[in-house]
């Protein structure tokens, strides 16, 4: 198991130096964005923001979300009924994953 300052590295989400998502989050990213596209289509959810959401999806893995992101997050993701609980959970579970890398000693 290789590690990073006591970290596993299937742990991390993201590079930290340039910030890029690793292959195993970008494949749970670009599943999520897809779900976010999918189901902003068939709800006739503006294009605006369907990208704000997958742009919070990025950001969720950095770990860089603000209190508004995640607001303006919640109240689109509502529209999508419940769809939308799930994509929610599956971000939630990302940054999770993300915090707790960034805790670890």
């Amino acid at each position: 198991m290789s590690t990073s300052g006591g970290v596993r590295i299937e742990d991390l989400q993201y590079c930290h130096e340039c910030a890029k998502a690793f292959p195993w989050t970008r494949r749970k990213l670009d599943k999520a964005k897809l779900a976010i596209e999918q189901h902003a289509t068939e709800q006739g959810i503006s294009q605006e923001e369907t990208t704000a959401l997958q742009a919070f999806a990025d950001d969720v893995v950095k770990g860089s979300v603000s209190e508004v992101q995640v607001s303006g997050a919640r109240a689109t993701l509502q529209k999508f009924g419940p769809a939308g609980a799930v994509i929610w959970g599956g971000l939630t579970d990302l940054a999770a994953k993300t915090i707790a890398a960034m805790m670890k000693p």
